[in-house]
């Protein structure tokens, strides 16, 4: 992805969402839209996201149950 849309994609999500809200903004190299992935890809993608989304609601992950 160029720079350029990288920068109207972050100015869109600034716009939208209001100042001073956190946005989550990864740019993974070498990776389609997510189904041409590996497994090991898939679930880092979504811990990323997750985690971003856990830290914004402000919970905790549950203890390990093992």
């Amino acid at each position: 992805m160029s720079p350029g849309r990288v920068r109207k994609s972050v100015a869109r999500t600034r716009a939208a969402s209001g100042p001073g809200t956190p946005a989550l903004l990864r740019i993974w190299d070498g990776v389609g839209h997510g189904m041409a992935s590996g497994d090991c890809e898939a679930v880092l993608h979504n811990t990323y996201w997750l985690s971003f989304l856990m830290r914004r609601l402000g919970l905790t992950p549950a203890a390990d149950p093992c």
